[in-house]
């Protein structure tokens, strides 16, 4: 697996969901290479953007993970706005199955943990990093933050066709949640 630099996520992300949030009004946030976009309603703008984790695996053996989050924003700039929500806690029950039937095939295709990785973590650490190699049985709460993990770009890629269906309805539910009114 060879770790897919930030800029190449955003990239494929924004070639993806760029279109279909296009259709709907948005706009790409500079700088151009984020995957990001805004719309403004009334004074203010709802935000759609990808955040990637800043917590990856030092020993690139369980990979990493990104969200897209929605927000409203009195400026168009991400990061900014409260009222937030993250894409899982938008979708409906059978979405986050999709979710987590996805995650579980990431978790699948992994090799065994690193030696190097199990002999430098103590005890505790190493239950911890093994955790990562766990599949999920039970299905996500609603409220539940998950995170989409990947490795290399065939990870990345499985997401596409979820990212393509869920956004656009994560975006109806954003709006009924952040209490957006379209027609101003």
């Amino acid at each position: 697996m060879s770790p897919i630099p930030a800029k190449q996520v955003h990239r494929e992300l924004a070639a993806l969901l760029g279109p279909l949030l296009q259709k709907d009004g948005f706009r790409r946030i500079r700088p151009g290479w984020t995957a990001a976009w805004s719309k403004p309603v009334g004074e203010r703008f709802l935000l759609v953007w990808v955040q990637l984790s800043r917590s990856g695996d030092p020993f690139g053996w369980y990979g990493t993970s990104l969200n897209v989050e929605f927000e409203l924003s009195e400026t168009a700039v991400r990061g900014t706005g409260r009222p937030r929500e993250r894409l899982t806690r938008l979708l409906s029950h059978e979405q986050r199955e999709e979710v987590r039937r996805n995650q579980n095939a990431f978790i699948a295709r992994l090799p065994p943990a690193p030696t190097v990785a199990l002999s430098q973590l103590s005890a505790s650490l190493r239950s911890q990093y093994l955790a990562q190699g766990d599949q999920r049985n039970e299905p996500f709460a609603a409220n539940e933050d998950v995170w989409l993990r990947y490795a290399d770009a065939r990870d990345l890629q499985s997401w596409f066709p979820l990212l393509q269906e869920m956004v656009p309805a994560a975006v109806r539910e954003a709006v009924i949640r952040l209490g957006v009114d379209l027609q101003q």
